[in-house]
């Protein structure tokens, strides 16, 4: 979901606390990392709507990249190519 409205941005953990504003102490300790990953789905979340994006453009939504090539595709999977510029 971070790739789809941050697309030239990094997508990791740590680089996505301070975007959207939320705590992490004890970074890679399960706890910690489950309630930050939460808050910041909900903020995600937030966004997709406040920018247009409906559930059918995030449920069941996979996104592919020449970087990370998808190895199994599911069934009624919606696939997104997307370029990442560094």
């Amino acid at each position: 979901m971070s790739r789809l409205l941050d697309n030239n941005k990094k997508v990791s953990l740590k680089d996505l606390v301070p975007r959207y504003g939320t705590k992490l102490d004890n970074h890679h300790r399960a706890l910690a990392d489950v309630e930050a990953t939460a808050d910041i789905f909900k903020a995600m979340m937030g966004r997709c709507f406040m920018v247009g994006f409906t559930h059918e453009h995030i449920i069941n939504v996979m996104l592919e990249s020449p970087e990370r090539p998808l190895n199994f595709i599911p069934d009624n999977a919606n696939i997104v190519q997307v370029e990442v510029s560094q």
